[in-house]
């Protein structure tokens, strides 16, 4: 017997003409396996239904829900912000850590203290040598050569607060960036 036609009409049965119906209401009283579709069809579609009951919200939802979208990212940002904060914090605290068990590792406390008084009269040294280089340049340096020096230098100053003031005013016109 084929059942090709009946199981087809077990599944959909609101496509079924009322012929079609009888005739396949008699066919399910001799074949049990299109019983058992029909009826395990029947089951899943009612399970289907109950499933997608969909409810409403309250009213006043979206309002609701518009209204603490500002304070939820300030809240999200804050978050955001007081995680990173630790996790810089820790990472330095790591860092200083390992060097510092390295350096009393390989040295001794005396040794740290003069490289360290070392390396800060060092520093001194070189820019007193600097300070030294740059007076002695302009107390030999012909004029011609000192007015161009200074112009380029206060033409990149210039430049970069003009880059920083078209930028500020920019920002300011575009405001902050929502995304909706």
């Amino acid at each position: 017997m084929n059942h090709q036609t009946y199981e087809k009409w077990a599944v959909t049965p609101e496509t079924r003409s009322k012929e079609e119906t009888k005739s396949f209401e008699h066919h399910c009283k001799e074949c049990e396996s299109c019983t058992k579709l029909a009826a395990n069809w029947d089951h899943i579609h009612t399970m289907l239904n109950e499933s997608t009951h969909m409810t409403t919200p309250k009213p006043g939802f979206a309002a609701r829900l518009q209204a603490s979208l500002p304070a939820r990212k300030e809240a999200e940002q804050k978050r955001q912000a007081q995680k990173l904060l630790w996790i810089l914090g820790l990472s330095f605290f790591v860092v200083l850590s390992t060097a510092l068990t390295y350096f009393y590792s390989v040295n001794t406390v005396n040794n740290l203290l003069s490289q360290l008084f070392t390396f800060g009269a060092e520093i001194m040294i070189f820019f007193e040598n600097f300070k030294i280089i740059v007076s002695t340049f302009a107390k030999f340096a012909p004029i011609q050569l000192m007015i161009p020096g200074f112009m380029v230098a206060g033409s990149a100053i210039l430049g970069l607060l003009i880059l920083w003031a078209i930028t500020l005013w920019q920002f300011s016109l575009q405001g902050e960036p929502t995304y909706e």
